[in-house]
């Protein structure tokens, strides 16, 4: 017998927690592409845009998930406080948005969840359910990742923030697999096109305010 959330995890192929979990690396790729192509990434204050432009980067990758592969579906919403956007990658019946945390071990921030998406996940942790019962109640779930630098990713992970409080976690670092060949930039294009595709996604999106 597995719990509820042991049996939503155990239900995504493995296919995609490869590719939810590659996102933040092909995130960091593209930062440094966007770094390379304007001069102002040059300058100091390059610094204090870094978290902004790895959010940015980290929706960009989901968003162009769910335009290449028809098991995904993507859009953008505002968060609860109404003052930024995200990007709501949906999956059967998961929502995941995607979220820098400086530990392993936190959720991030509130700010960044819409209510509807917690009450969502009203079920205790240790409920058990039959592994062959199916649920139409969509789950949410956060793709968080960090490290100690923001040119670096030491941790990822897929979390479910519970209603009642806390969140139960699963690992994805082990279906990381990065080598020199496998081309996980997103997009085959220059890479002075990749910061036009990224300048275009922020403006039609509004994601910066």
């Amino acid at each position: 017998m597995k719990t509820f959330r042991e049996t939503v995890y155990d239900n995504i192929p493995e296919a995609m927690k490869l590719q939810l979990a590659r996102v933040p690396f092909q995130a960091l790729q593209i930062m440094d592409i966007v770094k390379q192509s304007h001069i102002l990434f040059s300058l100091d204050v390059a610094k204090d845009l870094a978290p902004y432009l790895r959010r940015i980067a980290v929706d960009y990758c989901l968003f162009i998930l769910a335009q290449r592969d028809p098991s995904y579906s993507a859009k953008i919403e505002l968060n609860k406080k109404k003052n930024s956007r995200h990007v709501e990658l949906t999956f059967g019946n998961n929502i995941l948005t995607a979220s820098f945390v400086k530990d392993r071990n936190e959720l991030p921030r509130d700010a960044i969840f819409r209510n509807e998406l917690i009450e969502q996940n009203p079920l205790l942790p240790y409920q058990e359910i039959e592994t062959t019962k199916e649920t139409t109640d969509q789950q949410y779930m956060i793709l968080t990742y960090g490290g100690e630098y923001s040119t670096s990713i030491d941790f990822v992970n897929l979390k479910f923030p519970l209603k009642e409080g806390g969140h139960i976690t699963y690992d994805l670092m082990p279906f990381v697999k990065l080598n020199h060949d496998d081309g996980i930039a997103p997009t085959e294009n220059t890479d002075q096109d990749i910061a036009i595709e990224l300048k275009n996604f922020i403006v039609q999106n509004k994601l910066v305010q």
